[in-house]
């Protein structure tokens, strides 16, 4: 397997697609491309990367890894500004190259040019086409020709379609290719959009793919569209912010010596955590959230929500201004950063920056702001910097005291740092304070979400409680152990328990680095094994399912099999984790390594579902209309891909939803029977609502007595969920459907968790 082959598949998440270039025979001859989708190893566990057959629909596939697609497509507040703005910029375009519509001379250009870069569907090329034809029209001269550029060729070949299909073809070229990477365009562009934006503003490229575009492909008297970005800051205080990073916890169990198992690197004296920036002076991490939802406590009826409140601690304050209309505009290669004077409204610790831009698309006479009392999207929310600092490092306002915020941008990301004073500081002290360069990137091991897991010591207490329940009922010293999780986290505390022999299995794709981690994590910060004799072993063993044997396991066979489940290439598709758990536990057992009977921990998982209203989700996933896109046919992108048919992954708790029926059991997982029992359930509606689709998680059962367990859920916080929609909302009341029909409304439900690879609930719903 090639180096990018590897590579390709290492980064790769389960959602994804992989797009490989393969050649065959002569180096002339033209390279044929290869998709791979990752599926469940049903026969040994884990995961297997399957080349796409030839008649699968490709577009489909493709949307359905899309979350952000649709809710784009739907926010009307951003398709109607980008329509005024590309049509005043179309007309400037125009009077700029034809000298307000005087006679043409010889060096007033044969035709407009224009660039798009990221087609996505089309309509910001399509967009410029009709406004910049309807200048012209006027002036009964010229012609529009614009170069789009896409890099996915899926969507490539959907913004053909979908441009032919407004029977726009002849002004708009789509092409396969990276502004970045191909030659520079013969003829220069005299006018450019692009979308190259994210909830952080500055990921997806924006910035070098503008700096390249006027090198290159640009007229110097080009317009742009967007032209310049603000960002805006407000400062939150947040006591459960600290754990979306580390894990810095320590985490306390019953494991005798007074000891606690430390969930960090050792190097040296320095505890290295998980989720830390290499940046000391500006660390920090960086996450997406729907601030509305986190701050409106007192109106939100979600109880995982209320129990982490944040608090406001300032006003929204201008902090960075970024102007990409011109070579000279563009911000330097490196960075830059500002320092701005604020006056906190409240007291408290500043434990993150709560940050959003204002998109300026022309002239200041055009803007769109993702804060978060606009009008809902799900595409650009706003974004949290947490201060990745220990509570005794953070900074502490006091209201009324002037303090300075310190906001900076590299290439792709915005960084904040606060000041404390007790007096206002001279512009020269403020300059003083500023960085030559931009922080330096961090290298994360893990995502915000996963560190929540860890840093949650009621689901790690009660894992531990399960497995020293197990470890008892086996006999301590009979006990063998095999984690077969992503990090080794169960191993550890099996250990530490004083299970005598335990084995980990490290599947984990990511170049080695989590099994790496978590030898070191194991080994160096905590020291296992504890007894340092021969009757007591600890391995971490970096292999795929299908290779362990007793041979690996040095001819012991375990009698425990423990997983969180945690698995780095299913994190947040919580059904696929727990089947692949019951996979891995199943082949294990049918090749004969583990002992009969044997333990499992967890013993089983229930798939859990319910019927939900949302007018937030309901809005940003549905079908595009012709209204909501400025005029422009999207029909085939709703044909391609019906949005019911496939699942979407969101935190729900970030969501205003509204659970409609109660949440009832889909299927049941028994690890150590190994069955799946797939329910057909019908619940009763007990709340009247617009029902729009079902929520969808996985709650795990652990033994911690011999009549007495507990759930370890992924229905809250540090998990993503799982939302199935309608393919239309339907409007209900208590004992009846609206439009008025007699009878009882139901949500009917069938699982067929052995059947599919995703959207493993059907369901409807019906009236008896």
């Amino acid at each position: 397997m090639s180096s990018e082959i590897t590579q390709a598949l290492q980064t790769a998440r389960f959602n994804d697609l992989v797009h490989i270039n393969v050649q065959e025979g002569d180096d002339d001859q033209e390279a044929r491309e290869i998709i791979l989708k990752a599926s469940l190893d049903r026969e040994n566990g884990g995961i297997q990367w399957m080349p796409l057959p030839e008649d699968v629909n490709l577009t489909k596939l493709h949307l359905s890894t899309k979350r952000w697609f649709f809710p784009m497509l739907n926010d009307t507040v951003r398709n109607k500004a980008y329509d005024e703005a590309i049509q005043l910029a179309s007309e400037e375009v125009v009077r700029r190259f034809y000298m307000d519509g005087k006679a043409k001379d010889d060096n007033s250009p044969p035709s407009i040019h224009g660039l798009d870069i990221g087609s996505g569907t089309g309509l910001l090329a399509m967009l410029s086409a009709k406004h910049l034809k309807k200048s012209l029209d006027k002036l009964s001269i010229g012609k529009v020709q614009i170069e789009s550029l896409e890099m996915s060729s899926v969507m490539a070949q959907l913004a053909k379609n979908t441009i032919a299909s407004n029977q726009l073809q002849d002004s708009i070229r789509v092409s396969e290719r990276h502004s970045c990477e191909m030659e520079s365009l013969s003829s220069k562009a005299h006018f450019c959009t692009s979308e190259l934006l994210e909830s952080g503003l500055l990921a997806e490229g924006w910035l070098p793919a503008m700096r390249d575009a006027w090198k290159r492909h640009l007229d110097p008297k080009a317009i742009v569209v967007p032209q310049k970005a603000k960002v805006w800051a407000q400062i939150v205080e947040g006591t459960s912010l600290g754990k979306f990073w580390g894990p810095h916890h320590l985490v306390n169990g019953e494991f005798g010596d007074n000891r606690v198992l430390k969930l960090w690197r050792t190097e040296g004296k320095n505890r290295k955590y998980l989720l830390q920036p290499s940046s000391e002076e500006m660390a920090g991490i960086q996450m997406e959230v729907h601030a509305k939802e986190l701050l409106d406590n007192n109106n939100n009826n979600n109880n995982n929500i209320t129990k982490y409140p944040l608090k406001l601690l300032s006003d929204p304050i201008s902090i960075l201004d970024i102007d990409v209309t011109s070579v000279e505009a563009m911000p330097p290669e490196g960075g830059q950063s500002k320092t701005r004077e604020f006056i906190p409204i409240a007291s408290g610790v500043a434990h993150a920056v709560l940050f959003w831009w204002e998109l300026d698309l022309y002239q200041g006479k055009v803007t769109y702001n993702t804060h978060h009392d606009q009008e809902f999207q799900d595409h650009w929310q706003q974004c949290l910097f947490i201060f990745t600092k220990d509570a005794n490092e953070l900074s502490r306002l006091r209201q009324g005291e002037p303090t300075l915020l310190k906001g900076s941008h590299s290439e792709s990301k915005v960084s904040f740092e606060i000041f404390v004073s007790n007096t206002a500081m001279s512009d020269e002290q403020m300059e003083s304070k500023r960085p030559k360069t931009a922080p330096s990137e961090g290298s994360d091991l893990i995502s915000p979400d996963r560190a929540w897991q860890l840093n949650d010591l009621e689901r790690i207490d009660i894992s531990q409680k399960g497995i020293l329940f197990a470890l008892n009922k086996i006999g301590m010293d009979q006990s063998i152990a095999l984690d077969v999780s992503d990090f080794s986290l169960c191993a550890m505390m099996a250990s530490m328990l004083g299970c005598p022999l335990v084995y980990s299995m490290e599947s984990s794709s990511s170049n080695n680095v989590i099994p790496l981690t978590s030898a070191q994590i194991a080994q160096i910060s905590n020291g296992l094994p504890y007894q340092q004799d021969e009757t007591h072993d600890f391995q971490i063993l970096q292999c795929h399912p299908e290779q362990i044997t007793t041979t690996v396991l040095n001819e012991k066979k375990p009698n425990l099999v423990i997983a969180e489940p945690y698995y780095e290439i299913l994190e947040g598709w919580h059904i696929q984790e727990a089947l692949n758990y019951f996979n891995i536990v199943s082949a294990l057992k049918k090749r004969g390594v583990l002992q009969e009977p044997f333990y499992s921990v967890p013993a089983c998982a229930s798939v859990m579902v319910c019927a939900f209203e949302s007018k937030d989700i309901g809005s940003a996933y549905t079908s595009c209309s012709d209204s909501k896109l400025c005029g422009f046919l999207h029909h085939a992108i709703n044909a391609e891909s019906p949005l019911n048919e496939y699942e979407i992954r969101i935190p729900s708790w970030q969501y205003d939803i509204r659970h409609l029926t109660k949440p009832e059991v889909a299927a049941t997982i028994d690890y150590q029977a190994g069955t799946i029992r797939e329910e057909q359930i019908m619940v009763n509606f007990e709340t009247s609502g617009t029902c729009h689709g079902i929520l969808l998680w996985v709650d795990y059962h652990i033994a911690i007595g011999d009549d007495q367990s507990k759930i370890i859920s992924t229905s809250g916080r540090g998990h993503q969920q799982i939302v199935r929609m309608l393919p239309s909302p339907i409007d209900i009341t208590v004992n009846q459907v609206v439009p008025a029909v007699d009878g009882r409304a139901s949500l009917k439900c069938k699982s067929r968790l052995q059947e599919k690879e995703t959207s493993f609930v059907d369901f409807e719903i019906v009236v008896e």
